[in-house]
Order: structure tokens, then sequence, then C-alpha cells
């Protein structure tokens, strides 16, 4: 299996979707998960660098992720616009 170098974490009330990329940026896995076993999750996986759209709930994984040993960035929610293409993002 490749080494996950970068994940990005769509969180949301109850279910987190998870994404996960290697070195060259290709797709190694895109799954929905529950906040427990996202946490379960991050134990498992080796540190990496992980995006997460900036929100109120964002900084608590955040801090959460650094003391696992994550790299972690926040991205302003502007700029997620451009991540996903032409879908109906308003925020």
């Amino acid at each position: 299996m490749a080494k996950v170098y970068f994940i990005g974490l769509d969180i949301a009330r109850n279910v987190f979707q998870v994404f996960s990329a290697d070195g060259q940026g290709k797709k190694l896995g895109n799954r929905k998960m529950h906040r427990q076993a996202a946490l379960e999750y991050f134990t498992r996986l080796q540190p990496c660098t992980v995006g997460i759209e900036a929100c109120g709930t964002a900084h608590y994984w955040a801090r959460t992720l650094t003391e696992m040993g994550y790299a972690v960035k926040l991205i302003n929610p502007q700029d997620v616009k451009k991540f996903l293409g032409n879908r109906n993002k308003t925020d």
C-alpha cells in the first residue's frame, strides 16, 4: 500500500469526508466516517499533512491532530471553492 502524504478533511457535524493522496497527488482513498472513527483512523496513520477548511470546529481538530504529530493547514473557505470545481458552494 502506498504511503499517505496528504489528507483533505471535510468536517461536518457528525460525518467527516476524508480524502487521502500520495506524494504525487494521486488519490489513495475517499471515505465517509463518523467523528470517533476519524479519530481512530488518524491514530493508526503515519503523521502527514492535513488540509481543513477553516471554521469553528476546524481549530479543535487542528489542535488535536497537531498534538498527534500531523502538520495541519487551515484553508480559507473562499479558497476551498477552487478545489471543488463547479459545485454550488455558497459560503
